[in-house]
C-alpha cells in the first residue's frame, strides 16, 4: 500500500462508524472517487450538526478540522494526479 492510502487509512479513523468501514472498503479497492465522496458527504454532515440543522449524535464527537483536513489531503492528491498526467 502506498503512502496515501497508509496515510488516508489512518486518518479516517475521526470518521464515524459507517462512515469509516465505507471509506476502509474503497481505501482497499483504491476507489479515490469514492472515498472523496464518503469524506465530503461527512464533512457536509458535521457542518449540518453545527448549524443545527442535524441532531443525530453521531456527528458530536466528529472533528470537523479533522475531517477538513482530510477532504483538504484528498483534494491535493486528486489535483497533484492530474498534473502529472498533463505533463505527458
Amino acid at each position: 500500500m502506498n503512502k496515501f492510502y497508509q496515510t488516508l487509512e489512518e486518518d479516517i479513523k475521526c470518521l464515524p462508524h459507517e462512515d469509516y468501514l465505507k471509506a476502509k472498503r474503497f481505501i482497499d479497492n483504491r476507489d479515490i472517487e469514492s472515498i472523496y465522496d464518503v469524506i465530503n458527504a461527512c464533512y457536509k454532515m458535521k457542518l449540518h450538526y453545527i448549524d443545527g440543522k442535524i441532531h443525530d449524535d453521531k456527528w458530536k464527537d466528529v472533528d470537523a478540522n479533522e475531517v477538513c483536513m482530510l477532504l483538504t489531503y484528498i483534494i491535493t492528491y486528486i489535483n497533484d494526479s492530474w498534473r502529472s498526467l498533463e505533463k505527458v
